[in-house]
């Protein structure tokens, strides 16, 4: 299902990516920012997923959900835990910025991955998971878009400062991975505020590396390429993969036509393609699909995060994941 990049000069026929040793062997943690052109492409599934991997293997994962609109990967990480909807924010919360309470990190009571498609045998995933909400119910404290101010001067320098208290918190907590959870880039009449496109450019900036999402079309991928090729050039050499959800079993000629419309996107050579998934697309809205089913679409997206050098070969053998020897194209 997980097509790569192009071989490079010198690299034998069938190799394909390969990284024998993951990134996050590094002293500093990774900030990974999740990116779309147009919201409903599960970027937010995508971003979560990834979260309980990196958290339930080990490696600790802190998520921010700067998608103060919708807040799903809020709503899917606490999903599995209803009671930490009500934590006492002043009780069990670490700050990163000044004032008792104001935006703070919520640490989920219990969260799991299922091991061999059993959630009892699964991972407790919550004690290297934090989270810092975009909002919460029942929770006027913990609103972000409040917290930050909607001038674009605000947003600017606050969104920078999260993700730099985010970086010392995980450093501190020897936690690997830093993920910023982004509105889409493109509202299409989703509710935005004077510095939107602030706080995506802001948190586009401050990423170690990117996760651009797109749903299976043409003509998303095209205008997700036009979006940041125009508005963001900079982040173009941060782009690990252009992530392709919702594709079918077999893509087929409009795979191929997403592969070469990628392909020829200056310094993207790498595309991954996620098969729809009915079990996704029926979590998608309520939790994170990952947590309850380590088979389909999952599994296609533990292959590119173990392909793109996230988590190692230990890991996959630790989650009973056969590694599929990828071909290049």
């Amino acid at each position: 299902m997980i097509f790569f990049r192009r071989r490079r000069d010198g690299e034998k026929a069938g190799e394909g990516l390969r990284v024998e040793h993951p990134r996050y062997l590094g002293g500093e943690p990774i900030v990974l920012g999740v990116f779309s052109g147009k919201g409903g492409c599960g970027k937010s599934s995508i971003a979560s997923s990834l979260c309980l991997l990196f958290s339930g293997l080990g490696y600790g994962c802190m998520l921010v959900d700067f998608d103060v609109v919708n807040a799903t990967a809020t709503s899917q990480l606490f999903s599995l835990d209803r009671e930490s909807l009500d934590v006492d924010v002043n009780a069990s919360v670490l700050h990163i910025l000044g004032g008792e309470g104001e935006i703070a990190f919520i640490q989920p009571r219990r969260l799991s991955i299922p091991l061999y498609n059993n959630i009892d045998e699964g991972y407790d995933a919550s004690k290297k998971l934090w989270v810092l909400p975009a909002r919460l119910p029942r929770a006027e404290n913990i609103n972000l878009l409040n917290r930050i101010g909607k001038r674009k001067g605000d947003v600017e320098h606050y969104v920078r400062a999260i993700v730099e208290g985010a970086s010392q918190l995980a450093r501190g907590k020897r936690i690997k991975y830093v993920i910023l959870d982004t509105p889409p880039m493109k509202p299409e009449g989703r509710a935005s505020f004077s510095g939107y496109d602030e706080m995506i450019s802001t948190a586009m900036a401050e990423s170690s590396y990117i996760l651009a999402i797109s749903s299976y079309d043409v003509q998303a991928v095209q205008g997700l390429i036009t979006l940041i090729s125009g508005r963001y050039p900079y982040a173009m050499r941060k782009i690990d993969a252009l992530v392709i959800n919702m594709a079918p079993e077999d893509p087929g000629e409009m795979g191929e036509e997403i592969r070469v419309v990628a392909r020829s996107w200056a310094g993207i050579e790498r595309t991954a393609f996620i098969r729809y998934d009915s079990a996704w697309a029926q979590l998608a809205s309520h939790i994170s699909p990952i947590a309850y089913r380590l088979g389909g679409a999952s599994k296609d997206l533990i292959r590119v995060a173990y392909q793109l050098g996230y988590i190692s070969k230990k890991d996959m053998e630790k989650l009973g994941i056969p590694m599929i020897r990828q071909g290049t194209r």
